[in-house]
Formats: structure tokens, C-alpha cells, sequence
């Protein structure tokens, strides 16, 4: 179906600088991943059309899903609210209208952002963190309950539907787990071409990266400029030893992350808003990164591994919860 850059531009708001997103593309990334729930993909527009760029030349990537109506407690004390995935119907209108923001007769590649549903039942929900919060939103999600394998399930076969259309050349889902993988498999007899994924040195994933290759699945990894990861001691000592990138990269420590995550096997979703580190991020290719991260390098990194997530979503994505 085509093949996808190993290394794209990540975008995330409404914030996104068409100007920026231009540079980017004028500069050699030749994939860009937005999402209906960035509320930023006219902007996405907006920067393929300044960059002179043809539609063929770049991969687009866009995602499904919406803020569930619930929020849950994370494993760090606080309140997160999840993405909520809908059924069939609703997820090819939600196509559809990505396509339309987009500007766009087609998608490269189609994603579903997170594993629930938005039909799960909700339960009450008492934290002191919601006293700023309206009273109809005190509430948490059932992570238990199976309406969540049902939407994803539909959702799905909204994605394969409209594959086969044409109206996607490929499809795939966010943060999912072996098991919900597995789900997919049962229902339709169809995996996904694409995995998303939180990993970097601090979550490796190796299993479900296993799982990934044995099957034929792309990983897409973010996270890799996390503050925890870029701040780490052995990663900082990595970055140290690449001098001849100081001009352009005072500190190489996320390069330092996506060389890691390049060489375990995944493509890379680097998210800047700032012109000299669009450039600067190209740099992971630099032979010297090549060079510096030896086979004996990168067994030291696989000692990072603490399987935890830093977005907060450790029991939703990592312990895998969500029914």
C-alpha cells in the first residue's frame, strides 16, 4: 500500500503553525500526523498547501476519537480524561470529515486513537480534583465493561470498510494492546498495518515489538522527547559524546531517543514547533549517531527499561485494563 516514511512530523494542537508545518514538509519530512482530536488539521492544510509540496509527496496520517465523557485516576494521584472511540457509522462520518478539514480526496493512513468506547458505563466519581470541574462531569469511565471491545471492534470495520474504497490506502490503531490486537484479528480476520505507540528507552515495549514483527505490523513510536527521557543520566552522556552537533543541537538528548527507537525497529513522530529544531531533528540519520549507538550501546539503553508510562495512561496502555 505504498511505503511510510520511517520519520515524520508530529503535530498536537490548535497552536500548530501552518508556517512551521510548511518548513517542515520544504525540508524533507514526507510524513505529517494530525488528529480530529488536535483540532488542527485545516492548519495541517493550510501547511501542506504553503509548502509547494504535491499531495503524492507527502503521507498524511489522521486519527479518530474524542474525549470520553469520564475522566480516570492515574497511577501518579491525578485525573486524566481518555479518547473515546464510536461505532461504525460515526466513525466513517468521522473519516469523511477528516478528509474535508484535510482538503484531501484520500488519507495515506487512518488511525483509532485509543482503545474505548464511548458507550462504556460510568460510575461516580469523588476527587478532590474536580472541584473545578462542572458536577455532570464527575465521573469515571468502566474500564471493564465490554461495550469498550464493541466500539472498537465497530470502529474498526469502519476503517476496513472504507479501505476498501480507497478513500484509505492503509489502516491501524493507537496504544493498543496484544490482546485488543487480537480482538481485531477474531472479528474480522484483519490486523492492523500500523501500531502507535508510547515507546522510547524508558517503556521498550519488547513484546508487543515482537508481536508487531511477527505479524507484519509497523510501529510508530512517540514519546522520545519526553522530559524523564531527554533528562536521564545515561542519555545525557550519550548526547555528550556527540559534540560535532552542538551548533545546531545544544543538548542531543532526543535525538539521542529517536536513534534508539529507529534502531529497535520503529519510525519516529518528532513534535517541534520551533524552526531550528524542525531542521535539527533531521540529524537523527547523521552516520555519527550510527556510529555512537553500537550494539554495545544500545544493550546498556535496554537497561533503562522501567515499563511505565509518562503520559499517565501506565494501567490503561501498559497493564492493560480496558476491557
Amino acid at each position: 500500500r505504498g511505503a511510510m516514511p520511517v520519520f515524520g512530523l508530529g503535530t498536537g494542537g490548535p497552536d500548530d503553525e501552518p508556517g512551521v508545518i510548511a518548513q517542515a514538509v520544504r525540508a524533507g519530512y514526507r510524513l505529517v500526523d494530525t488528529a480530529e482530536l488536535y483540532a488542527n488539521e485545516h492548519l495541517v492544510a493550510r501547511g501542506l498547501a504553503l509548502s509547494g509540496v504535491h499531495r503524492e509527496g507527502v503521507f498524511l496520517v489522521s486519527k479518530t476519537g474524542q474525549w470520553c465523557p469520564g475522566w480516570y485516576p492515574t497511577s501518579r494521584g491525578t485525573l486524566a480524561r481518555g479518547v473515546c472511540l464510536d461505532g461504525f457509522e460515526e466513525t466513517v462520518a468521522a473519516v469523511r470529515a477528516s478528509l474535508v478539514r484535510l482538503e484531501v480526496a484520500y488519507l495515506d493512513l487512518f488511525l483509532l486513537h485509543w482503545p474505548m468506547g464511548r458507550g462504556g458505563r460510568q460510575q461516580p466519581l469523588a476527587h478532590e480534583l474536580l472541584s473545578a470541574v462542572p458536577a455532570e462531569q464527575h465521573m469515571t469511565l468502566d474500564l471493564a465493561d465490554g461495550a469498550h471491545a464493541t466500539a472498537r471492534v465497530e470502529a474498526w470495520r469502519a476503517l476496513l470498510h472504507l479501505r476498501g474504497q480507497g478513500v484509505l490506502r492503509a489502516v491501524g490503531v493507537c496504544n493498543f494492546s496484544e490482546r485488543q490486537l487480537e480482538q481485531l484479528r477474531a472479528a474480522t480476520g484483519e490486523l492492523p498495518d500500523v501500531l502507535q505507540l508510547e515507546m522510547h528507552p524508558l517503556l521498550q515495549r519488547p513484546q508487543l515489538l515482537a508481536y508487531c514483527e511477527r505479524h507484519g505490523i509497523l510501529v510508530q513510536a512517540y514519546g522520545n522527547f519526553h522530559e524523564a527521557v531527554t533528562s536521564h543520566p545515561a542519555i545525557r552522556g550519550l548526547a555528550a559524546l556527540a559534540p560535532k552537533l552542538g551548533k545546531l543541537v545544544p543538548e542531543p538528548t532526543g535525538i539521542i531517543s529517536m536513534r534508539w527507537a529507529l534502531q529497535s525497529g520503529a519510525a519516529i513522530l518528532p513534535r517541534s514547533r520551533k524552526p531550528t529544531y524542525i531542521a535539527a531533528n533531521l540529524q537523527v540519520f547523521w552516520p555519527g549517531f550510527r556510529e555512537l549507538l553500537t550494539p554495545e550501546r544500545m544493550k546498556e539503553l535496554s537497561a533503562l527499561d522501567a515499563n511505565t508510562s509518562l503520559y499517565g495512561a501506565h494501567h490503561l496502555f501498559v497493564e492493560d485494563r480496558v476491557a
